[in-house]
C-alpha cells in the first residue's frame, strides 16, 4: 500500500480538493495524509461570499510533526495552495521525506486565472512544478507556465509544449482541456521514453467543478498501484465521463461537483 500525502484545501460544499481527492485515492487501494492547504466555506468561482482561510503555518507544523515520527511516504501529490510561500514548504517536503511529487498546478481556466490566485502564485508554482515528477496543468495553466498568450489548437504545438514543461524539471506532462478541430483531449509527454500520448474525452455542456482534481486523483492512484501513465490518464478520463453522466441522469446542481460515490466501484 502507497502513502501518498494530499496537498490541497477543504471545501465545506462541493465535491473537489479533499473532499474528492481522499475517497478516490483510499478507494483505488493508497494510504491518504491530507495537508490541508486552506479552508472554506465552498467551492471558488462558483458561490459568492465564500470564505477562505489560509492554512500555511498549519502545513509547515503538520509536516515537521510527520518528520518528528519519522513517518515515510511514496508519492506527494500538491493542488490548490492557500498561498505562494507553500510551493516551497511542499519542495522541502519532498526532499525531506524522499518521495516522488505530482503537481496539479491549480490556478487559472478559459485563460485567466482563478479569483485567490496572483501573478506571485504562478512563479511559485513554476518553482514547484520544476521539482515535480508529474505534473498535470489545464492547457490554460500550461500556457501560464510558459509564459504564453495563447492556447494552441493543434497537436504539433501542443506536443512543443509538452516537450518545454518537461524540460523544467518533470519526467511527465499531462495537460487537459486541449482542444483541437471541435474536440477535447487530453495529451501528455513522458521525457524518459520520449512517448506522446492524445486520449480523446467526451464534450459535455456546462461547466462540472472538481473534475480536475478528480482527473489528478485517479491518475496518481493508478500510477501509485503500478499502471502506466497512459493506462492511468485513460483510466481517469473514463471515470470522469461516467461521473458527469451521471451528475447529469441526476439532476444534481453541478456547482455541487460531480456524483462521485455514484461510480467509486469503477475504481476498485
Amino acid at each position: 500500500m502507497k502513502k501518498i500525502i494530499a496537498v490541497h484545501d477543504l471545501s465545506g460544499i462541493g465535491t473537489a480538493s479533499l473532499g474528492a481527492v481522499v475517497p478516490v485515492l483510499t478507494a483505488m487501494g493508497s494510504y491518504v495524509c491530507p495537508l490541508q492547504t486552506a479552508a472554506l466555506s465552498t467551492v471558488t468561482g462558483v458561490f459568492e461570499g465564500y470564505t477562505f482561510t489560509d492554512l500555511t503555518e498549519h502545513i509547515k507544523d503538520t509536516i515537521k510533526h510527520w518528520q518528528q515520527l519519522n513517518m515515510d511516504f511514496d508519492y506527494i501529490y500538491s493542488g490548490f495552495l492557500g498561498s505562494p510561500s507553500q510551493a516551497q514548504t511542499i519542495i522541502d517536503a519532498k526532499n525531506m521525506f524522499g518521495c516522488k511529487l505530482m503537481v496539479d498546478p491549480v490556478f487559472g481556466d478559459d485563460g485567466q486565472l482563478y479569483p485567490t490566485m496572483s501573478p506571485d502564485m504562478v512563479e511559485s508554482m513554476k518553482n514547484l512544478v520544476a521539482n515535480a515528477d508529474i505534473i498535470t496543468p489545464n492547457i490554460t495553466e500550461a500556457m501560464f507556465l510558459l509564459g504564453e498568450k495563447d492556447v494552441p489548437s493543434d497537436f504539433e504545438t501542443i506536443e512543443k509544449w509538452l516537450v518545454r514543461l518537461c524540460d523544467v524539471g518533470p519526467d511527465t506532462a499531462i495537460i487537459t482541456s486541449c482542444k483541437v478541430d471541435g474536440e477535447m483531449y487530453v495529451c501528455s509527454y513522458c521525457k524518459s521514453t520520449k512517448e506522446f500520448y492524445k486520449i480523446k474525452c467526451c464534450y459535455y455542456d456546462g461547466s462540472f467543478h472538481g473534475t480536475g482534481d478528480i482527473f489528478a486523483s485517479v491518475t496518481l492512484g493508478a500510477v501509485a498501484r503500478g499502471q502506466s501513465v497512459k493506462e492511468a490518464v485513460q483510466l481517469a478520463v473514463e471515470f470522469i465521463s461516467k461521473a458527469i453522466e451521471e451528475t447529469i441522469k441526476l439532476h444534481i446542481d453541478p456547482r455541487l461537483g460531480v456524483a462521485v460515490q455514484k461510480v467509486i466501484k469503477e475504481l476498485l
